[in-house]
């Protein structure tokens, strides 16, 4: 179908183009004949003026219509140019007024070159020679009465003038009129005959050109709505193709999706598994941890209880028997002194284990929320820090913004900043003591708390683990591994922050705790 309407398009164009150029032939046609008519009217014209003239020199002997006979004789045979609208020109007011033409001159070129040089057919070309040899004709006539006045014309007598005119005016010289006339004429008509010819074939042709540019439009009308029908039931057909297609792959993503669904489920089951077995398994390990951390005071209690019965049973029986000693006594007395005192160290022991466990459970900090400043609690931190721990050769450096107006709770915030100062106290620093800086910046409308230490830093093996209970670089004995782990409790939790860490062993440590200033 593209092919048939690209032939149309084509056969359309060259229609068009060839009733252009069959305007322009129509055009030349008129033009041409325009022209014809034109040099037929110059000859007819010359000769009516050539008549005129003569008469009027054979009668008045005025040499200026000889002079102007000769001029339009001149012009006829190209010996003068003729002017270059000749059909146009008033001779009678030349001739009155005795001026040159009132048109611009053009060539030398006389009427029978003219007459040979134009497009006429051989019966036109005909008639206009016969026409201008019988023209000639009525010259040499006109020639003849000339010669008779000549020698007279300062004194004309009748005869001389009826002889001159008489040639002029006679019935010969009429005759020759008539004959230039029934030419020129037949010119005429010949010329109507011919242009009517072709321009009824022209008119035809015209007409042929408009019927088939008509016809190719239709045709090329019928062919682009074909086309297009085709091109939309094409279109349709892909349409239809791409939603069956879009359907399947929708089916298919569908599917898929379900597929992925259950399996993501089943992933969040497992993983909801994982994270119950972590619990149970974390549980199981706090409470290992807690019963260890709890029963090795508990046997040093039970122990010591043992101890203290034994000796109150003797001291029982000594003094029923009244056979105890002095010495016995006091011996009993100090044994006595010092179960109860290893009994008192070691409960004191597990009511600071069961504290620290509640803290971080968050049963310690039933506080309101509050406005304050956290420099204030900074400051605070730093003071209780140094009375619980009597080291005097740890340096610190604070830095904060102007403004550190926070609504939170400062407790809980005091309470994370002690823990991690007494954190760098056990674990950071030797007895050559260290450096602590706290840098407080605005971030927002929250707050970045920064906390440094140059001290030892975490060791490798429990680095990613730090922040669990119980995780510690001390003997068990010693310390719980409960403030980190507290710590991280607390800002998670309580303070709705987070905290990052960072540390290598021998290079420090490095907290930086985000604060929320509007919980």
């Amino acid at each position: 179908m593209i092919f048939v309407t690209i032939f149309f398009s084509t056969l359309l164009a060259f229609t068009l183009v060839w009733s252009l150029i069959s305007l322009n032939s129509l055009k030349q046609s008129n033009f041409e004949q325009i022209k014809a008519n034109n040099i037929s009217n110059q000859i007819r014209l010359s000769t009516d003026r050539l008549t005129q003239a003569a008469r009027a020199y054979v009668i008045t002997g005025d040499e200026k219509h000889l002079a102007f006979y000769h001029k339009i004789v001149d012009i006829r045979e190209g010996l003068l140019p003729r002017p270059k609208h000749y059909h146009r020109v008033y001779w009678g007011v030349m001739l009155a007024e005795n001026t040159p033409p009132p048109f611009p001159l053009s060539d030398n070129q006389s009427l029978k070159q003219l007459l040979e040089n134009e497009h006429f057919s051989t019966q036109e070309k005909h008639k206009l020679l016969s026409f201008y040899e019988k023209s000639k004709k009525l010259s040499a006539i006109e020639q003849r009465a000339f010669k008779l006045v000549t020698p007279n014309k300062h004194m004309l007598t009748k005869e001389s003038r009826f002889d001159s005119t008489s040639l002029l005016f006679n019935e010969a010289y009429s005759k020759y009129k008539a004959e230039i006339y029934s030419d020129i004429n037949d010119f005429y008509q010949l010329q109507e005959q011919r242009t009517s010819i072709k321009l009824a074939e022209e008119g035809t042709n015209q007409q042929n050109l408009i019927i088939a540019s008509i016809l190719c439009f239709l045709c090329l009308s019928l062919s682009f709505l074909v086309l297009l029908m085709k091109l939309q039931n094409e279109n349709r057909e892909k349409v239809a193709t791409l939603n069956k297609e879009v359907r399947e792959k929708t089916q298919d993503i569908r599917v898929k999706n379900q597929a992925l669904e259950d399996s993501l489920e089943k992933t969040r089951a497992a993983q909801r598994r994982v994270v119950e077995a972590e619990k149970q398994s974390a549980l199981a390990s706090l409470v290992c941890n807690v019963a260890h951390e709890i029963n090795t005071p508990l046997g040093v209690i039970i122990t010591a209880t043992s101890h203290v019965e034994h000796y109150l049973q003797a001291l029982t029986s000594g003094v029923s028997q009244k056979r105890i000693s002095k010495r016995k006594l006091n011996d009993i007395c100090d044994n006595l002194d010092h179960g109860v005192d290893i009994v008192l160290k070691n409960s004191e022991r597990i009511s600071s284990l069961v504290q620290k466990l509640k803290t971080i459970s968050g049963d310690n900090l039933f506080e309101e929320l509050q406005s304050f400043h956290l420099i204030d609690c900074i400051n605070n931190a730093v003071e209780v820090s140094k009375e619980l721990n009597q080291q005097n050769n740890v340096q610190f450096q604070i830095i904060n913004p102007p403004n550190t107006l926070c609504h939170s709770y400062p407790k809980t915030v005091e309470t994370v900043i002690i823990n991690l100062i007494l954190n760098s106290y056990e674990h950071a620093f030797t007895e050559n003591g260290g450096n602590i800086k706290i840098t407080l910046k605005p971030k927002n409308s929250d707050f970045i708390l920064t906390y440094t230490d140059d001290g030892k830093g975490i060791p490798e093996s429990i680095n990613s683990k730090v922040l669990e209970p119980f995780v510690t670089t001390k003997k068990r004995n010693e310390i719980t591994g409960l403030g980190l782990s507290l710590v991280s409790n607390l800002v998670t939790d309580k303070l709705k922050g987070h905290l990052n860490y960072e540390s290598k062993e021998g290079e420090g440590l490095k907290f930086e705790i985000h604060i929320k200033n509007q919980i």
